[in-house]
């Protein structure tokens, strides 16, 4: 997948401002093949900070950083008991007996997220959970509906980023299932509601940007080479 790197395009999967902003599409096509990597998986690599062992998911998703070492400087009051929330056996017990459509995002969200007040360059990864599984979800979407154009992402998002903490409101199915996988990520990660508001805007931005620029269905087109790639 190519990244377009004009002033105008220079937004790429998250919009302007991801980790993998600026790399060139070699580099790109190889950190793509380790985003779903676990986090004890090819332990080839050293911690920039620490020097502990870490995998290639963590050298390119984790700026380079064991868990210890990003937990501490994007989530300095996550419990440091629980460094790695993929190996906590209990945590995966309970995910199996979670159903989201139990909770509301209320209830879900942190009294205490990043404390991040806008997404940049320097903390996008930071929100890669949020980020990822709104754009998957609206990815497996499309590959199901490929009538769908920019536009209704658009709104879409715009009504989810608008009624997401109300319990009254009415959401299509995309935004139903938006919102399910938006409870599993809140379930794993400290955010709060600020965080998750933050996180639909960037992604909204994202596709206005790639509309502009690429026509109806620019931006799903877009994500579609970035998911076929994975697959």
């Amino acid at each position: 997948m190519e990244l377009e790197q004009n002033d105008e395009e220079k937004d790429n999967f998250w919009a302007e401002g991801s980790f993998i902003e600026g790399v060139n599409p070699d580099e790109t096509q190889e950190k793509i093949k380790t985003m779903h990597k676990k986090h004890d998986e090819d332990m080839n690599y050293n911690c920039k900070k620490c020097n502990k062992k870490i995998s290639a998911h963590n050298r390119d998703w984790h700026d380079c950083k064991c868990d210890e070492c990003f937990n501490s400087e994007y989530f300095p009051e996550k419990d440091d008991a629980v460094e790695n929330i993929e190996m906590d056996e209990e945590l995966q017990e309970e995910l199996k007996n979670f159903n989201p459509e139990e909770y509301s995002v209320l209830e879900l969200c942190k009294e205490n997220g990043t404390g991040i007040n806008a997404i940049n360059d320097a903390n996008t990864e930071a929100f890669m959970p949020l980020l990822s599984i709104i754009e998957e979800t609206i990815w497996r979407n499309y590959s199901k509906n490929n009538v769908l154009k920019d536009i209704n992402i658009i709104e879409s998002l715009k009504t989810l980023r608008n009624n997401i903490f109300s319990n009254n409101a009415k959401f299509n199915e995309m935004e139903k299932d938006i919102l399910n996988q938006v409870k599993i990520s809140l379930f794993f990660n400290n955010y709060d509601k600020r965080d998750l508001s933050l996180s639909i805007s960037k992604v909204l931005k994202s596709v206005k940007l790639h509309r502009s620029t690429g026509g109806s269905r620019g931006y799903l087109n877009f994500i579609s080479g970035f998911f076929e790639e994975m697959e």
